[in-house]
C-alpha cells in the first residue's frame, strides 16, 4: 500500500483514510484477507514533508497495524526502497512494524546496506525480508559479467552468474527470504536451486569492507 492511482499516474500516499480503504479492497478483490500487507515506500512521502514525518510515518504504521488487529491482514510490514528517512523519523510510540521488506543484492550501495541494518536494529522485526536482487532486470548485461559465484563456499557449482549473485543477496544484507518476479518458470527453477548452496560470509564481509572504503565510510552506523 503506498501507491494510488491518479489522473496523471501513480501517485504517493500516507492518508490514513486511503490505506485502510486500499486494505478492504484488497479483501474484497482476493477474497480473504491478506497474509502480509506492505506500506509501500514511506520515505517517498517523508522526504516531501521531512518536518511532519514521524507523524506521517507513526499514522501509517498505526492503520496497517489496526488492520491486522482487526482482523483485515494476518500481518503487516514496511518495504523500503531507501531506509535512510525512516532512521531520521525517530520517535517514541511508533509502531513497528512485524517484517521490513528492505533491498537485498550486489546492486545496493554501502550507505542503504548499512541503513537497513541500523533500522532493523531500531525496529527489531521478527523478519526481514529482501526485494529486487536484480535491480529490477534479471536479464541485464551485468548478470552475465559479475562474478558472483566467488561469493560461494562452493564456487565450482553449475550455476549461472545470476542465480549466484541471486544467492549471494541472501547476505547483502541478511534477510530470510527474496521477493522475485513469478512470470519465467524456468528462472524460478533457476533460483530455487540456488539455495542449496551456503554463501561464503568472510567473503561477503570482505565485499561489504570494500565498498565501505570506496565511499569514504570509515565506521559502521
Amino acid at each position: 500500500m503506498g501507491f494510488f492511482p491518479g489522473p496523471d499516474g501513480a501517485v504517493h500516499s500516507l492518508a490514513p483514510a486511503r490505506l485502510r480503504a486500499a486494505i478492504e479492497q484488497t479483501v474484497r478483490d482476493l477474497g480473504r484477507p491478506p497474509d502480509t500487507v506492505f506500506l509501500h515506500n514511506p520515505e517517498r512521502a517523508l522526504r516531501e514533508r521531512p518536518l511532519h514525518a514521524y507523524e506521517l510515518l507513526a499514522e501509517a504504521c498505526t492503520t496497517l497495524a489496526d488492520a491486522a488487529t482487526g482482523g483485515l491482514c494476518r500481518t503487516w510490514g514496511v518495504a523500503t526502497w531507501n531506509p535512510a528517512p525512516l532512521l531520521a523519523a525517530h520517535g517514541s510510540g511508533l509502531p513497528t512494524p512485524p517484517v521490513l521488506m528492505v533491498r537485498a543484492g550486489l546492486l545496493v550501495g554501502i550507505a542503504t546496506l548499512d541503513a537497513a541494518d541500523a533500522l532493523t536494529r531500531r525496529w527489531r522485526p521478527a523478519a526481514r525480508w529482501g526485494m529486487s536482487p536484480f535491480g529490477g532486470d534479471a536479464r541485464a548485461p551485468i548478470w552475465q559479467e559479475v562474478a558472483a559465484h566467488a561469493f560461494l563456499q562452493d564456487r565450482d557449482a553449475d550455476l549461472t552468474p545470476a542465480a549466484a549473485a541471486f544467492r549471494s543477496a541472501y547476505h547483502l544484507p541478511g534477510v530470510s527470504a527474496i521477493a522475485v518476479g513469478t512470470s519465467n518458470l524456468a528462472h524460478l527453477r533457476e533460483l530455487h536451486a540456488a539455495l542449496r548452496l551456503r554463501v561464503d560470509g568472510p567473503t561477503v564481509a570482505r565485499y561489504r569492507k570494500l565498498l565501505r572504503e570506496r565511499a569514504g565510510i570509515t565506521a559502521v552506523p
